[in-house]
């Protein structure tokens, strides 16, 4: 199974969704903006906390980027990842706790249009 996740500043959310499913993903797509501070350096921290604490290989473990303000590029690059890894609702979930609100709105509306199961980690 694959986890498609929202990376933003509040990496234990990311970890705690990781954790939560069952069975574990065996890989995880890190969608982030540019933004060093709020996206791009927490989903490379991410990355490494999932290698080193063996949670998954390195290689299991990818970073994409996408926009932080276009909604229809934030569901067109879901659904880009999901058709060249081959993903659908078997073998696929989303977690929109990160990201800003735009970027859980696109998420979810992919999820609805893809028929893939989602969640959202509440405090």
């Amino acid at each position: 199974m694959t986890l498609l996740s929202l990376a933003s500043k509040q990496i234990w959310p990311q970890v705690l969704g990781f954790l939560h499913l069952n069975p574990r993903p065996d890989r995880l797509v890190l969608f982030h903006t540019d933004e060093e501070g709020e996206s791009a350096g927490p989903a490379r921290r991410l990355k490494e906390l999932f290698a080193s604490q063996r949670l998954l290989p390195e290689n299991a473990v990818e970073l994409l980027r996408v926009p932080h303000d276009h909604f229809g590029d934030i569901v067109e690059a879901l659904a880009a990842t999901a058709e060249r890894l081959g993903l659908d609702e078997s073998n696929c979930r989303v977690h929109f706790t990160g990201g800003n609100k735009l970027m859980a709105l696109a998420a979810a509306e992919w999820c609805r249009l893809a028929g893939t199961p989602c969640f959202y980690l509440e405090r």
